[in-house]
């Protein structure tokens, strides 16, 4: 025992708890591997476990070992990677599922909701897209009722109202629109304004607002008794695009009637009037003169004046008492 505890492997052993060693036996003069492992007790040192392994013996067994590693290594690869493989498939066939749920449910404005799916993170996914549909529908359901109230505002105006984009196509228009200048509203659908208006003065100042910018507002008579006017005004959008314009129209015709039963009764109340001032004057003129010097004639024209200002008293309360 003494000749072994100077042996490599057992000091090894000493130092480390095991220890490995190569060498040419002194017995049969062969290379051998040593292996030395000490046994304790209490914490002390009691003995080795010491045994000898010819060289290619342990070469063989090592390639043996080794190959048996590298085979089960490939194997748990190929494995692991089948493994992923159908776990990224299963994954795909959810997430192309919840995808063609999504599809399905954006036809229908999201309003039946996502069904629970089989992961759990898919089915989180699915809570949360449909928490976010029910809020966007009653947001939509808002602004929808919103719309079809501005909208009955913008029908009921009595102005008629439309607005086109730069290629001179309508956006948004009311009723009055098409009521005021007599349109169909299939034929605003989808076509440039001057193939809607009918009325080339019209169609004249809006090209003049095009190329100037300018405001317009005018009126003037429109198709048989009836008068418009019509305003011309830039479209303020978030885009700014120019070439957007707003074309506001009014029916005035009524407007014009009133303007033309004031102009005749104002031709009319001058001629009648016209006629007793003239004498009113040129009876005072004469009086004024001096060639009225005696009291008859004198007289005569005082009763002349007092007539004509009777008849004038007579044209007031026939004319504008009647009004």
């Amino acid at each position: 025992m003494e000749n072994h505890l100077r042996r490599q492997e057992v000091q090894l052993a000493l130092r480390t708890g095991s220890g490995i060693a190569t060498r040419i036996s002194a017995t049969i003069h062969k290379k051998l591997i040593y292996y030395c492992e000490t046994l304790k007790m209490n914490g002390r040192v009691v003995g080795f476990l010491r045994f000898a392994l010819f060289r290619p013996e342990f070469n063989q067994k090592m390639s043996a070992v080794l190959g048996m590693i590298l085979r089960l290594n490939l194997i748990l690869f190929f494995t692991a990677l089948v493994g992923v493989l159908i776990y990224v498939s299963w994954i795909n066939y959810h997430i192309k599922k919840l995808r063609l749920h999504l599809l399905e449910q954006k036809k229908t404005e999201y309003r039946q909701g996502l069904p629970r799916q089989d992961f759990e993170e898919l089915d989180r996914l699915a809570s949360e897209v449909n928490i976010m549909a029910e809020k966007l529908n009653a947001l939509l359901q808002e602004l929808k009722q919103e719309k079809l109230q501005l909208l009955n505002i913008f029908n009921t105006l009595g102005e008629g109202v439309a607005a086109f984009d730069a290629r001179g196509l309508a956006i948004v228009f009311n009723r009055s629109f098409f009521r005021i200048l007599q349109l169909e509203e299939s034929r605003i659908q989808n076509q440039p304004y001057y193939d809607v208006l009918r009325f080339p003065p019209l169609i004249q100042d809006i090209e003049n607002f095009l190329s100037s910018g300018q405001t317009v507002k005018t009126r003037s008579k429109y198709f048989r008794d009836t008068y418009i006017e019509y305003e011309i005004l830039p479209l303020k959008s978030a885009e700014k695009q120019p070439g957007c314009f707003v074309l506001v129209v009014r029916d005035v015709t009524h407007l014009e009637r009133l303007e033309t039963i004031r102009t005749d009764f104002v031709a009319n109340v001058t001629h009648e009037f016209k006629t007793p001032l003239t004498s009113i004057r040129g009876y005072a003129e004469t009086l004024q003169s001096g060639l009225a010097k005696t009291p008859e004639l004198q007289e005569k024209f005082l009763s002349k004046i007092l007539n004509q200002t009777l008849r004038l008293e007579n044209l007031v309360r026939s004319r504008w008492l009647r009004k």
